[in-house]
């Protein structure tokens, strides 16, 4: 009864496990759009074999310690796509305009219609001084292409 039983959830796994492989690999060069929690764009490219994210651009506001705020967007490239659909990732990079160090955290999960995740960034400014978070930001896109 038990290897039947055993026999049985094996067989989902593989079902599920091609499933979110087949989704995947139908979603090749799928385009998302939509909007964050604070109101401000996001657009997603998936990679020409829907197993990557290929580009992420992320527009949000960070507010700052010293009482600043200010709108900008962080681009995040090549985030593998699991087979649950999901993708996530993490970074730090340093700021062009004023030489901030930048980090970041990012997850999302993309369907055949629609994609959502939720995105967050610490950064400091260049003399160390001034520190800046977005918090949470959530988001959601729809597929245009």
């Amino acid at each position: 009864m038990r290897s039947v039983r055993l026999i049985a959830i094996l067989a989902a796994l593989a079902a599920l496990s091609y499933a979110g492989a087949a989704l995947a690999a139908g979603l090749g060069k799928a385009q998302y759009t939509g909007t964050t929690s604070d109101n401000t764009a996001v657009r997603l490219r998936l990679s020409s074999d829907g197993k990557r994210v290929a580009k992420l651009r992320i527009f949000y506001t960070v507010s700052c310690d010293n009482g600043q705020a200010h709108k900008t967007f962080t681009d995040i490239f090549n985030l593998g796509i699991g087979k649950r659909s999901t993708f996530s990732g993490s970074g730090t990079y340093q700021g062009q305009q004023d030489q901030s160090t930048n980090n970041f955290k990012i997850s999302g999960k993309v369907g055949a219609k629609t994609s959502k995740g939720r995105f967050s960034l610490n950064a400091t400014d260049a003399a160390k001084t001034v520190h800046c978070n977005t918090g949470t930001v959530s988001w959601t896109a729809s597929r245009v292409k």
